[in-house]
């Protein structure tokens, strides 16, 4: 993966997608990729992110605790293929997952029972 990954366009870093991608046996280009498609999407619903589930903001980056009915909506819409949509939640949910852990100054946090969104908060912000 270069620097130009559309990665560098989501709120999921790349060392997270590399590592995704190699777990869920997907090609990272093929996911990064996708979860470029899924950002895009993600600007036009995060009104509707805030207003349904609870969320944080570390370090810029806006955590929604959406639950699973959000993302198989969102695979739905985008008609994402299942291992890339299976690929895309697990990213999104580690990459919760490491922005909890590194705000707790390395004391574990766990996502728990929900299946998180990870949006910049400057996107966030302009779409309110």
């Amino acid at each position: 993966m270069t620097d130009t990954d559309a990665t560098a366009t989501t709120a999921i870093d790349r060392e997270v997608c590399e590592r995704v991608a190699d777990d869920e046996g997907v090609e990272a280009e093929d996911l990064a990729a996708t979860l470029d498609v899924v950002a895009a999407s993600l600007t036009d619903e995060h009104s509707t992110y805030e207003r349904e589930y609870d969320y944080t903001t570390v370090e810029g980056t806006r955590i929604y605790f959406a639950d699973a009915a959000a993302w198989d909506g969102l695979a739905s819409d985008l008609d994402l293929d299942s291992s890339l949509a299976s690929a895309v939640r697990d990213a999104h949910r580690a990459q919760a997952a490491k922005l909890l852990d590194d705000a707790a100054a390395g004391h574990r946090a766990e996502v728990e029972d929900g299946t998180p969104v990870v949006a910049g908060v400057d996107t966030a912000e302009e779409m309110n």
